[in-house]
């Protein structure tokens, strides 16, 4: 769980069988359908789904170690405005903290956590003066601010993360922020596609309409909710399962089909014939 500065209370949102009942119900509501089936979900397209939900939980145990070695040197966070995470080529993260001009064509590194001997921690660098960065960097930091301009200021503490693409554009998410330990939040959350350039938003998926506070015990087997906004899982479904603890096997209804995400974040379906749960 990444520190929140402003932590906020949860509210329950039923138990483990009311949700199921829940998920069933919305499913089989006029119109939840669609008139025919969607095709198949390809292996493709369910790996990169894994991939991405892999990533996203990777950039958040980074970020939430370096953000306690970052809390830890009291900074004005009045004048660092900008985080972002990026994989080296040696599989580590490094997290840069720093100001994005108002033109958005540089980022002035201030802070930068890298990998300490001890694994799962990290040790701050001190930039004095701040570092002026004009590449990859300050380009995800562009986005960031790109996609956050869109996005606005939610009423709850939410986590960004940005991940670049092959083609050089960029993935940003912002992802509801755990503030209480006893309950995973999960939904209400947002993809964006940036372009290269670190300004054009190409599109806006909202992954999940509903915020839910997933309380899941030990005793439980795996985990269940719905996508209605698609008819596969979403990146944050498998972020979901690689950081909620207890770890859990997740398991999606969709209106098509019903996906278990396995505990290293693997997908498999099988058909759903919604008929049966009117």
């Amino acid at each position: 769980m990444r520190p929140s500065l402003t932590p906020q209370p949860l509210n329950s949102r039923g138990t483990f069988n009311e949700r199921l009942k829940a998920a069933l119900v919305a499913l089989t509501l006029p119109g939840a359908l669609g008139a025919q089936a969607s095709s198949v979900p390809s292996d493709t397209l369910l790996e990169g789904i894994t991939a991405r939900g892999r990533l996203l939980a990777a950039y958040d145990r980074a970020a939430w170690r370096a953000t306690d070695a970052f809390m830890a040197l009291r900074p004005d966070l009045t004048v660092a405005n900008t985080m972002v995470a990026r994989q080296e080529l040696d599989g580590r993260w490094s997290v840069l903290f720093g100001r994005l001009s108002e033109t958005a064509d540089t980022l002035y590194l201030m802070y930068e956590a890298v990998p300490a001997e001890r694994p799962d921690s990290f040790v701050i660098r001190t930039h004095a003066p701040a570092t002026p960065l004009t590449g990859a960097a300050c380009l995800a930091g562009a986005a960031l601010h790109a996609a956050l301009a869109d996005f606005g200021t939610p009423e709850r503490p939410y986590n960004s993360y940005v991940l670049p693409r092959a083609d050089s554009s960029f993935w940003v998410y912002f992802l509801p922020a755990q503030t209480d330990r006893a309950t995973f939040p999960h939904g209400a959350d947002t993809r964006y596609w940036i372009a290269a350039d670190g300004h054009r938003i190409l599109d806006k998926h909202p992954m999940h309409r509903a915020l839910l506070n997933l309380a899941l015990p030990d005793r439980a087997v795996s985990g269940l909710h719905t996508v209605l906004v698609d008819d596969v899982p979403q990146d944050s479904d498998v972020f979901l399962v690689l950081v909620r603890r207890p770890r859990r096997p997740e398991l999606i209804a969709t209106a098509h089909y019903n996906y278990h995400i396995a505990e290293d974040g693997s997908i498999t379906w099988r058909w759903a014939d919604r008929s049966r749960d009117r």
